[in-house]
């Protein structure tokens, strides 16, 4: 599955770009933000086997697109001893 958000915002220098997903990084003023966000959902993404790319071009805006892998679940329908796959 790929979700991909993309906006003609100012977008992002290489410098923020670098360290974007690392933890406590902000671009905000001290006691606007922990800078714990995109480090998070960065995270909870790979746990499920994912991954979250960005692009961007100051200026321009920024693309982030986030693949996680799609899988099968197999469930047997009750009293019929038949199962389905939803995927």
């Amino acid at each position: 599955m790929l979700i991909r958000v993309e906006d003609d915002g100012c977008g992002m220098s290489a410098h923020t770009l670098e360290h974007l997903f690392d933890p406590f990084f902000t671009t905000k003023d001290a006691g606007e933000g922990t800078g714990l966000g995109l480090y998070i959902s960065y995270e909870i993404v790979r746990m499920h086997g994912g991954d979250i790319q960005v692009v961007s071009t100051p200026g321009e805006g920024s693309a982030f697109e986030v693949s996680l892998p799609v899988e099968c679940a197999v469930a047997e329908s009750e009293g019929t001893g038949l199962e389905s796959a939803a995927c």
